[in-house]
């Protein structure tokens, strides 16, 4: 059977957000939140693990969230949406094609041009979407247990270097609800497995698993924050470009925990590649939808094609990207990944309840 299990499905899932979590260290999440941060993922995590239930309705419908969406507003509100779903996620594989090439160039490869990692990583997924949204299951089966168990390996060692009074006290709670909207952004990206429905043959576990898979991220989140934090304080955090990054090039035991940062960055790229080629091929759904045809394999590569092309608009360098992210995109994806989903549910609802009439 050419589907995913729903057991791959949330491993993508956990590998996706990976990235993002590790990269919300940046400056304007640790000005904002200050010492208080790590309280933002919990928060996000409390009120995802709510929103699961909500989704686990749609699931029940046997619709897909395409199917969802044109049951609940009709063919020309359905089209309208879809064509806002589109843009955004094709916004969302460019910057994160940015943020991908621009990490590997400030990090690694400072004499290579980013457009070569942009082509690159735009190629693997091209590559792997191609052969089927199975193989990215599969990809997911053998690199989360390695991104798990060095994360974990890593926060554990961290945690001797914690210093209390660098997470204490806990004050402005709009610091905190920042840093929270930041998280759920991001946490929100569960919405995106309503996309492929069709595509998993054992939705009845929806509601476990992926409450399970946001507790993972969420305990990972909240470790990764605290670990930092409490490391090197939020002040200093606030000055450095991948904290988390820096706070690992400080632990010390052996040769190979002292250049473990490069494989760290490796699995940060793995990462940038799940959220990539899923979103990806989420919007080539959406794309199918809105020309009436299941099978969008001819649209690959001039889709990625598409994204790689818009990368130079986005932001002349990584403030510009963050300002560009804080701005727009965490907004657009708590609209589009937690109050959309939400509307069509209540409004598909009324609709039951006029045929039972």
């Amino acid at each position: 059977m050419n589907k995913l299990s729903m057991r791959q499905a949330c491993m993508i899932l956990i590998g996706m957000i990976f990235s993002p979590a590790v990269r919300l260290f940046s400056s304007y999440v640790s000005g904002k939140g200050n010492q208080s941060g790590w309280l933002g993922p919990l928060i996000a995590g409390i009120v995802t693990v709510g929103f699961i239930f909500v989704l686990w309705v749609l699931v029940k419908t046997g619709r897909s969230y395409t199917e969802q969406l044109q049951y609940s507003l009709g063919t020309i509100g359905s089209k309208i949406i879809m064509v806002l779903y589109l843009l955004w996620g094709t916004g969302l594989v460019s910057i994160h094609l940015r943020y991908c090439s621009e990490r590997m160039v400030s990090t690694v490869y400072s004499e290579m041009n980013m457009d070569i990692f942009v082509l690159v990583m735009a190629g693997l997924c091209v590559y792997t979407l191609t052969k089927g949204i199975t193989t990215l299951g599969r990809i997911s089966e053998i690199v989360l247990p390695i991104i798990l168990f060095v994360s974990a390996t890593l926060l554990i060692l961290l945690t001797r270097e914690i210093e209390v009074q660098s997470l204490l006290p806990i004050v402005d709670t709009e610091s905190i609800l920042h840093v929270s909207l930041c998280n759920l952004a991001s946490f929100g990206y569960v919405t995106f497995l309503l996309f492929f429905t069709d595509d998993i043959h054992n939705t009845e576990h929806f509601r476990k698993n992926t409450i399970i898979s946001v507790a993972v991220i969420t305990a990972f989140s909240v470790w990764m924050f605290i670990s930092v934090i409490g490391s090197f304080g939020p002040y200093l955090i606030q000055k450095l470009s991948y904290p988390f990054l820096t706070v690992v090039k400080q632990i010390s035991i052996g040769e190979f925990i002292q250049h473990i940062e490069a494989f760290i960055i490796t699995l940060w790229i793995l990462s940038d590649f799940m959220i990539i080629a899923f979103i990806g091929a989420a919007m080539l759904k959406v794309f199918g939808a809105l020309i009436g045809t299941k099978d969008t394999k001819e649209f690959i590569f001039p889709y990625f094609a598409l994204c790689a092309a818009l990368v130079p608009a986005i932001g002349k360098n990584n403030h510009e990207m963050e300002h560009l992210s804080e701005s727009i995109f965490v907004p657009l994806n708590i609209l589009l990944l937690f109050l959309i989903p939400v509307v069509i549910l209540i409004v598909g609802k009324l609709k039951d309840k006029i045929k039972e009439k």
